[in-house]
This record gives structure tokens, sequence and C-alpha cells, in this order.
């Protein structure tokens, strides 16, 4: 959240016109900082009461009451507190009329008592106003508290052209609930809950809740927004604090919330359980609008955070769009988050649209036992601007087909657990059945990818023969160490007509069985010459994304080494080749790789593999490194033994067991030689 200096804030109105309303802060103890220096005044009644205009008296004798006989009337005040069990009320000539109370003296208004009216009040002090736990304001016309000040003729004619200069609005307490409407421009606005609360004037943190409420169950929310807040270009904080084994819902946001700006920067909006304490607890419910755009000329938009041990989104409607700048961001911060058309925390069509306002970051993190931290989508997501982060305390689940079109641009992080943005393991996957890819994510070649901190090309061309441009799938041989996605699965049937039918050049090869060992292709004995085999190749990261290469020709006379890679000590997932024929008169072949020495995951093969040599497996011909949830089901045929549908010979480990039917071949040979 932007820092604001004191000078620099302009506060508004907290009202609800038309019907009664009442603001009703209960059961907390030990409030701090500013609220604790002024609610010691707990005898307090206001004081120094001067009609200015219209018709009125002032009458205290334990309460103190204003009767008033005009429609409406100004009075200036010395100071207009309220103490805990003292009260002020007002009979106004009937429902229609209104009392504007200033205070002309230095003391903030704090509310700690009982404010009635028959009709409409206005307190304004430019010197902030708190209305505390045991507070209530119950008025038939309305009540409007206010840091900014209005001239007797604007309100004596109904004119509410507030103006100048204010601090702040805050409504602490045990729980707290607003019903009606509050409007603060360019200034600061707090709902917090908690045993013990800080506020910050000229901090950023405006407020902060230390200690939590003990008020572990309860139907209703610790805090409560069913009306509207307005704070344009300010900064709105929902805080609640509670103890972590509390199951109840700490904050519920079913009206609106705007930090809109028409000049300059939208503002911000923070929704946070368990704040300020490291303890995140309880559910935070929002299915209500929240809104930080910037609307005028110029601006970026603002920033928007919803966080809580549980977050429901379901029915939420969402933007930080801007009008003619940047788009600002949202983040969601649970524990576990799941995008799904029902039973999730919020949908895809929900997720949709946010996208369309702005960016959108989910970060999941540790929680009690039972949870993983994960990130689950469930449910198609589409966007064609911004960016969708997902940040995921252990691993990002994609079960149903994301698309990001034009610019539109994804970020992943796994593993991420000390919530730093650096990743210590964790996985992307995407859904992976006997019949394909049910999880995607597509991507346009003008959009943008990365994961763990580094940023991938994106491939959705085949490119051309002999292609090394490093931005094709047959370019990759370009770039050997480089790091790419498929941003759509490639039909590789031209392949067949390809380098006077030899085909598809093999990754990390040379298309005739020379390997690429980091500066020149060699033979494949140079790397079996070396005391530990090198590294060689392909070397860097390929991600399908859950797409597949399909109809891939290779037909390679001599030389060996054949797959959509030949030689891989990189990282391979989330990719399938589909169909084709590989065929190669020498020895190692595989569907996918013909010698793996780094590592493949949740990645297939269908095609047939032939060889007039041994080492011939349906995914991996050779394997000296890790195959993790993988599948090959084509046909598999040699002429000089050690073949498998899976893999042909095995010097390393499968860590995860591959079912009998997703291995078929025409040999099956043992996995280890």
């Amino acid at each position: 959240m932007a820092s604001r200096n004191r000078d620099q804030c302009q506060m508004g109105k907290l009202e609800q016109v038309g019907r009664t309303m009442r603001i009703v802060l209960l059961n907390s103890t030990g409030l701090m900082g500013l609220i604790a220096a002024t609610a010691a005044q707990a005898g307090a009644l206001p004081s120094g009461g001067s009609v200015a205009a219209g018709n009125a008296t002032i009458a205290t004798s334990g309460t103190t009451t204003i009767t008033q006989t005009s429609q409406n009337a100004v009075i200036n005040w010395a100071s207009f507190s309220v103490g805990a069990g003292n009260s002020v009320v007002f009979h106004d000539a009937s429902a229609a009329g209104a009392t504007l109370n200033r205070v002309t003296g230095s003391a903030t208004s704090v509310i700690a008592g009982q404010i009635t009216s028959n009709g409409a009040v206005y307190l304004v002090n430019p010197n902030g106003i708190v209305i505390t736990s045991t507070g209530s304001v119950d008025t038939a016309g309305g009540f409007v508290a206010s840091t900014l000040d209005l001239a007797d003729a604007d309100f004596l004619a109904g004119r509410l052209n507030f103006k100048g200069h204010g601090a702040y609005v805050a409504l602490l307490g045990g729980a707290v609930a607003n019903s009606g409407t509050i409007i603060v421009p360019l200034g600061k606005l707090g709902l917090g809950s908690g045993e013990q609360v800080a506020l910050d004037l000229n901090g950023s943190n405006f407020m902060q809740v230390t200690v939590p409420t003990s008020l572990i169950t309860g139907s209703n929310a610790l805090v409560s927004n069913s009306g509207e807040i307005v704070v344009s270009g300010g900064a709105v904080q929902l805080k609640a604090a509670v103890l972590k084994d509390a199951v109840r819902n700490v904050i519920n946001m079913s009206g609106s919330i705007s930090a809109d700006s028409a000049v300059g920067n939208g503002g911000s909006i923070q929704l946070i359980g368990g704040a300020d304490t490291g303890s995140m607890a309880g559910q935070v419910t929002v299915s209500g609008t929240l809104s930080a755009r910037a609307t005028g000329a110029s601006g970026d938009g603002g920033s928007i955070e919803t966080s809580g041990e549980h977050v429901d989104l379901n029915g939420a409607s969402v933007s930080t769009a801007s009008a003619h700048g940047a788009a600002g961001t949202w983040l969601i911060d649970p524990v576990d988050f799941t995008v799904a058309d029902s039973g999730g925390d919020m949908t895809g069509t929900a997720l949709t649209t946010a996208l369309t306002q702005g960016n959108v970051i989910i970060a999941s993190r540790q929680g009690a036992s039972g949870t993983d931290g994960d990130i689950t989508i469930n449910s198609a997501v589409n966007w064609s601007a911004n960016t969708l982060t997902l940040d995921a305390y252990r691993n990002i689940n994609v079960n149903a087909v994301m698309s990001a079109s034009g610019a539109a641009g994804f970020l992943g992080i796994t593993g991420d657990t000390g919530g730093d943005g650096t990743s210590t393991g964790g996985a992307l996957n995407f859904g992976l059945g006997a019949s394909g890819f049910y999880g995607r994510l597509d991507l346009a070649a003008t959009g943008s990818f990365a994961l763990n901190g580094n940023i991938y090309t994106i491939i959705t061309a085949l490119g051309d023969a002999g292609s090394t441009t490093g931005t094709d799938l047959q370019g990759i041989n370009g770039n050997l160490s480089g790091y790419y996605v498929l941003g759509a699965s490639i039909d590789a049937s031209a392949t067949s007509g390809w380098n006077n039918g030899a085909g598809f050049a093999s990754l990390g090869t040379d298309g005739a069985g020379n390997i690429w060992n980091g500066s020149a292709y060699v033979s494949p004995s140079w790397f079996y010459n070396q005391a530990q085999l090198p590294a060689g190749g392909f070397t860097g990261q390929f991600v399908g994304l859950g797409h597949t290469v399909n109809n891939l020709t290779i037909n390679q006379a001599s030389g060996g080494y054949t797959g959509l890679f030949g030689w891989t000590a990189g990282s391979i997932s989330n990719v399938g080749v589909i169909g084709g024929s590989i065929v190669n008169n020498a020895n190692v072949s595989g569907g996918l790789a013909g010698v793996n020495s780094g590592t493949i995951t949740n990645s297939y093969a269908t095609g047939n593999v032939t060889s007039g040599g041994a080492l011939v497996g349906g995914l991996v011909g050779q394997n000296t490194g890790t195959i993790s949830n993988a599948y090959a089901t084509g046909n598999v045929i040699d002429a000089g033994g050690y073949s498998g549908g899976l893999v042909g010979a095995m010097r390393a480990r499968l860590p995860m067991p591959m079912p009998p039917e997703r291995c078929r071949g025409a040999a099956l040979a043992p996995l280890a030689a």
C-alpha cells in the first residue's frame, strides 16, 4: 500500500440516507494507540457547544440533549466525544431534520457511547473520528462522520460539498459491521477486529491488529461490510486477527468498496484475515464488489488484496483496470485455492472476468494439517490481456484448458515455501490420463511465460527443415540450452517430406547420429569414452503445457540416436508425441527421446518406433536419468535386442511404477540391461 503524509489525505463522510442506520462495534478490549489515549475520557460528553445557524437548544444533565425547532441547524463544539455509558440525543422537529456538528478544537472525536436521533446527524472533525467497540449510532435520517468541512450555507441549502484536509476514519472492535455508506476521498479507512489495535496515521501500514480476538466461533463475521465504502484514490483496510484454531468467517464483504480515482492512480484495498499476527485462520468471503481503478486521463490501476486461510470469492466482482495507464493487481493469498465451476473458491468464469480488469496473483501458503498449499485449476480460464500469476507453496495442478491469447502472460512459481517468490521444488502439473492430457495451457507466440524465475520462449510453429532459429520446434537445435514451452499442439506432418525423406532432425543431434557436446556435434563414442557420461544434446528445459507433437516423421538411414529429442540431459515435461513414425537403422531410438540422462515427467508417446539396431523403447531408447508418470502405447520393433515398451535399456531409476497396459510393444525386454 502506498504511503501518504497526513497533509496529503482528504477524508470524506460516513452516511446512510433515507432509512435507519446503526453501526455497532462489539466485544473488544485493549485498543491501543490514539484510541487508548482519547477514549480514556470515559465520562466524556460534547462540550463548548454554540448554535451557529438555525434554532436549537443544548441541555446536559447526565445526557446531552439537543432540541431543534428549525429543520436544519449548525452547532460548533469545542469537542465532541461520547464516553462509554453516556449518550447524546437529538430531538428534531421532524424526520427530515438535520444537525451539523462541527468540532473547532484539536481533539479527536471518540464515540464510545450512544448517539440517537429522529433525524439526520452530521459530525465534522478534521482531527479524526473513531467509533469504538461500545459505540453505536442510531438515526432515522442518516449519519455522516467527516473530516472534511462543510460550509454552513451549503449545509442549510442541502448542498453536501465537503472540502478541506483531514486524517482518517477507523471502526475498531471485537466485531465490526458497516451497513451504511462511507466516503473517504484520498484518505484512509480501517475496519479492524482484534483484542489490540494500533493506528499509524502517517505510515504505510495504517492499521495494525496486533493481538487476535478470542472469538474463535460464531455465525457472524468479525468484520462485515454489507454497505458501500468509497475511498477515491485512498486506502481501505479490513483486518481481523483470530487464533489459529478459529473456525469462523472472519471477514464478510457482500457490499462494495471502491478506491477508484479519476485523477492519478487507483487506490488500495486490503481484506486480510489473521492480520498482523502471522496466524492466518478462518475464512474471508467476498461476494460483493471491489474496485481500485484509474478512470481518468492518466494513472495506473491500484492494488487489491484478499488474504486468509480460506478465501471464498464466489460471486465477487473485482477490478484494478486503468483507462489510459497500466492495469493494477489483485492478490489472492489463501492456503489452498481451487478454481472450479462448483465446489471451488471461485469459478473459471469469474477468474476470466477478473483478468479483463487487471493482473491477478493467486499465492498459496502453508496452512494447518491436511492442507497442501496447492493451486488447482479445474475450470476453463481465458484471457487476452494482463498476466495471471500462480505462486504455489507446493504444486500447480492444471486439470482444465487455460487459454491466454494476444499479449496475455502466465507466471508460475512452485515450491515457494518461503513465500518470497523463490522455488524450492514443487511441480507444474497438467492433468494426464490414458487418452492424453485433459489439462492444458494455450499461449500465443506474442504472449509471455515464466516459471520459477526463468523466462521461456513460446513455441507455436514446427519451423522448416534445418531451422536453427530457436523460436520454432526444429529451431530448438539452434539453442539447445534454452527454456521452451509449447504454446500450442504442433502438426508435424510436413516432416515426412524433409531432408530427402529423412524427416525431422532429432533435437540435440545433427540428424545423422552426431550429438551436440556444448560446442560441436561429435560422434556418440566421444561421450562414452569420457570417465563420466557428460551432459549432451539438449540441456535446457522443455515444458509441453499439456500439448502434443503430432505425426512426426524420422527416417534416419544411419547414425542412431533418434526421437523427438535424440539426446537430452535437460528437463522434459507435460508433452505428448502422438502417432507418426520413427525409423532408425542404427541403435538407440525412442518415441520421445533416444537417450535421456536428464528428467522426463508427465509425458507420453503413442507412435511406432522401429530400429535396425538395439536399445529401442516406446518412450526412451536408453535411460540414465529419471522418468516419472509417463507411458507409451506404440509398437516397438528392434533387430538388435534391448527393447521395451517404455524403455529399451535402463541404467537409472523409474520412481513411479508404470501400469503394464501403458507399456504395450511388439517386444517387451527387461528395463535394465
